[in-house]
């Protein structure tokens, strides 16, 4: 599985619905994973939301996703994962020179 974090620097800290990523980036969200799926042909391709987040900081998003209107998903457009991920399990991967598992609870 290819997991695609935007590599944009742009930073939310998702408390409310005037904190999260605007449409301009959920579009470029979508490009991204619909421009890997073109040439990534053995593996998966996901899409996510990468926010910072301390022990214990809620949690409040889980994805993003496109809607025709508030009850009605728009089709043939993937959803965005949103993650929350620990600031100080970074800190501790990167002066260890590991990589982060995706999948661990204690990172996301």
């Amino acid at each position: 599985m290819l997991l695609l974090a935007g590599p944009d620097a742009n930073q939310y800290f998702p408390r409310h619905k005037g904190s999260l990523p605007g449409w301009p980036d959920i579009v470029k969200q979508l490009y991204y994973q619909m421009a890997l799926e073109m040439v990534v042909t053995d593996e998966t391709v996901s899409n996510c939301f990468a926010f910072p987040a301390g022990r214990g900081t809620p949690r409040p998003y889980s994805l993003a996703r496109l809607y025709i209107s508030p009850e009605n998903p728009a089709p043939g457009f993937p959803e965005i994962e949103c993650r929350y991920v620990d600031i100080l399990g970074v800190l501790e991967a990167y002066y260890s020179k590991r990589k982060l598992d995706p999948n661990s609870p204690q990172t996301y």
